[in-house]
């Protein structure tokens, strides 16, 4: 009797949870422009931090670079771009000479939803949007990252994404798959997966989802009849026990 007095309170209380989905969008085009070192955004409660980094190619680890923000997120490394460089085109995140990634890192595990992108300026005769992203779930506060090939940290296979609508008009929302994720890395298109063309933009907005559970307590719904009936039963089957167990103790 004991046990079935604990499963219907256990039953009542699933009885009043609600399960949703909220969609959080951080929008970087009014991030003050400059350059930064590490840069914070806050969705409400959601917080995600950016990163940048740059490598010559899939073997060599991945090395600090600094973030340009004008209308979006880019990337400037000291390697090759520096100087009136880092306010060109050169200041997208782009594989003209160097691959470039941003490393989002979330506050909370997320679901990925979708990515918006703008090429501003052209690199040479012309660049395209196809982008290459890496996930993981590790639940490390910070990660130090080896070379595209051997991230290391549970980060997942490459995934690469090519312009939507042959890359038409000068912006890009492409859908991102990924559930749990906790850091991302995502940059132009990484070595071995190009077109042919070279790959630039800036990051315009981050679009993830987190799953929400909320009890609803006694103060704030009305119960349906099938709850108080649980409610009902589980009262009285401890009242049952407590009585059962004071006339044992007079006996």
């Amino acid at each position: 009797m004991v046990r079935f007095a604990n499963v219907v309170l256990t039953m009542a209380v699933a009885c009043g949870s609600m399960k949703g989905v909220t969609t959080w969008n951080f929008d970087f085009t009014g991030t003050a422009s400059g350059n930064y070192t590490t840069l914070s955004a806050l969705s409400s409660t959601l917080g995600v931090t950016a990163t940048a980094f740059y490598t010559a190619n899939a073997t060599t680890t991945l090395a600090s670079a600094t973030i340009s923000s004008s209308g979006g997120l880019g990337i400037c490394n000291p390697s090759t771009e520096s100087g009136t460089r880092c306010t060109s085109a050169q200041s997208q995140i782009d594989n003209d000479g160097r691959y470039e990634f941003m490393l989002f890192r979330f506050s909370t595990p997320v679901s990925l939803a979708s990515i918006n992108l703008i090429n501003s300026a052209k690199i040479g005769s012309g660049a395209d949007r196809d982008l290459t992203y890496y996930t993981s779930a590790t639940a490390a506060s910070s990660v130090a990252l080896g070379s595209l090939s051997s991230l290391g940290h549970n980060f997942s296979a490459p995934t690469t994404v090519a312009c939507a609508s042959a890359c038409s008009g000068t912006m890009t929302t492409d859908s991102l798959s990924g559930t749990g994720v906790t850091y991302l890395l995502v940059g132009a298109a990484g070595p071995g997966t190009a077109d042919g063309s070279k790959d630039a933009f800036r990051i315009r907005s981050l679009s993830v989802t987190t799953n929400d559970i909320t009890v609803v307590g006694a103060a704030s719904a009305t119960p349906e009849p099938g709850t108080w009936f649980l409610g009902l039963t589980a009262l009285a089957a401890i009242g049952w026990v407590r009585r059962a167990g004071t006339q044992n103790s007079v006996r």
